[in-house]
C-alpha cells in the first residue's frame, strides 16, 4: 500500500524560506564582490600584462617606464571591451621620489577599439609623462585619452606623437603594428580603494605615497624599473 508523506508544517516551510533567502543573499554578495576584484587580484593581472609586454617582440622601451611620472595598467577580457565600451579593470601607481606609490583601483570605462582589433582580451598600458596629467586623475576621478591617440599592436614609442603627455599602448592577439585605435577612458574605483586602505585615505593621499603598499603586491613592483 502506498503511503502519503506528511506535508511539512508551516513552521518548517517558513524556516526553509528563511534559510533559502539567507543563502541567496550570501551568494549574491559573493558574486557581486567578485565582480569588483580586489586590489590584490588587480595587481596580479597588471603583473601579467607587464610581463607579456616585456617578453613581446617589441616591448615598451625601458626608458619610457623610467621617465614616467605615473603608470596605469588595465586588462579587459572577453565580455568586457570587445568592440566598444568598458569592462576592463586595473591599477595606477605614481612616482614618489625614488620609488612608486601604492596602487589605486581603476575601471576601464570606454575604449573605441574598432572592429579591426578582434581578439578576446586587451592589455592597456598608459605612461603619464608629467604630473599635470596625474593631477587630472586626482581632480576628475578618472582620465580620458583623445580618439585615435592610442596605439594598438606591438608597442613602439616611435609610432606616437612625442608631444603627447600620455603614451598609451594597447595589445591584443593577432594585431598588426601601428594600428590606430579610438580613445581610452578609465575611472577610479573608490570602493576598492576604501576596502583596501580605509575611507579616510583619498586618491591624492595614495598616489602621493602616504599609504603603504598592500601586502601581496610585491610582484607587480618587480616589473617596474626604479624611476629616475
Amino acid at each position: 500500500m502506498l503511503t502519503t508523506s506528511a506535508r511539512p508544517s508551516s513552521r518548517t516551510r517558513s524556516s526553509f524560506r528563511t534559510l533559502l533567502a539567507a543563502c541567496l543573499a550570501v551568494l549574491g554578495t559573493i558574486v557581486l564582490g567578485g565582480c569588483e576584484q580586489s586590489m590584490i587580484t588587480r595587481t596580479t593581472e597588471a603583473t601579467s600584462v607587464l610581463r607579456d609586454y616585456a617578453i613581446s617582440d617589441t616591448p615598451i622601451p625601458k626608458s619610457e617606464f623610467e621617465s614616467a611620472k605615473a603608470i596605469a595598467v588595465l586588462r579587459a577580457s572577453e565580455g568586457g571591451v570587445v568592440v566598444t565600451g568598458g569592462g576592463g579593470k586595473g591599477v595606477m601607481v605614481h612616482r614618489t621620489g625614488d620609488s612608486w606609490s601604492a596602487p589605486i583601483a581603476l575601471d576601464l570605462a570606454a575604449g573605441s577599439f574598432g572592429l579591426q582589433i578582434g581578439g578576446k582580451s586587451y592589455d592597456v598600458v598608459m605612461l603619464f609623462r608629467n604630473d599635470d596629467e596625474v593631477q587630472k586623475v586626482i581632480n576628475n576621478g578618472g582620465y580620458s585619452v583623445a580618439d585615435a591617440s592610442a596605439n594598438a599592436g606591438p608597442a613602439s614609442g616611435d609610432a606616437q606623437d612625442n608631444d603627447n603627455p600620455v603614451r598609451t599602448y594597447v595589445r591584443a592577439a593577432g594585431l598588426f603594428a601601428g594600428a590606430r585605435v579610438g580613445g581610452v577612458k578609465f575611472i577610479v574605483n573608490e570602493k576598492v580603494n576604501h576596502e583596501t586602505y580605509g575611507v579616510s585615505w583619498t586618491v591624492e593621499d595614495i598616489l602621493n605615497g602616504k599609504v603603504k603598499r598592500p601586502l601581496g603586491t610585491s610582484d607587480f613592483y618587480k616589473q617596474l624599473p626604479e624611476p629616475k
